[in-house]
């Protein structure tokens, strides 16, 4: 009988060791997979935009930056807005800068910023900041930076204009 209470003892002395170990577990995985959902809640940072927007722009936007964080952050006057998807802001005082557009790959809080255009006042201010910024035309007269691992950068010039865009999932450039 000592024998049989023993093992009884020792069977379920396993059985609640291992279930605390599953309570220790599944515990360490919902912490893991909470810090996950946040932290993908904005998959990119500004350190990802760096070196392929304009100075006077990274302070203030990268791409991959979240609609809801954009509205928070941007200060400038809004010129024009079609339905959240496109925003189009005065040059905020820059003397070189008509307009800002900036398209976000939707229009509820978590959809994020992958194209930037600038509208500078000439095309010669236009070519001078996109050389600073981008250097030479690597790709015919556009850019293309290939990035492994984040999102591709391309960029061209149209009338006054420099378009960036981050190719991102759910955009309208990912193909």
């Amino acid at each position: 009988m000592l024998a049989l209470f023993s093992w009884t003892n020792t069977g379920y002395s396993a059985w609640l060791q291992n279930r605390v170990n599953m309570r220790a577990i599944t515990w360490s995985s919902m912490v893991l997979l909470s810090a996950v959902l946040v932290s993908g809640s904005n998959l990119y940072s500004r350190k990802d935009s760096k070196g392929f927007l304009p100075k006077s722009l990274e302070r203030d936007v990268y791409f991959g930056m979240t609609y809801a964080r954009f509205t928070k952050k941007w200060t400038g006057e809004i010129a024009y807005q079609d339905d959240g998807f496109r925003w189009t802001v005065d040059g905020g005082g820059d003397d070189e800068v008509e307009t800002y557009s900036f398209y976000f790959t939707g229009n509820d809080d978590k959809n994020l910023l992958y194209e930037v255009i600038i509208d500078y006042k000439d095309a010669e201010i236009r070519d001078k900041i996109a050389e600073k910024v981008l250097g030479k035309p690597n790709h015919g007269t556009e850019w293309y930076f290939a990035r492994n691992d984040k999102f591709d950068i391309k960029a061209w010039l149209y009338k006054n204009k420099l378009v960036i865009v981050g190719i991102m999932p759910g955009c309208e450039w990912d193909e």
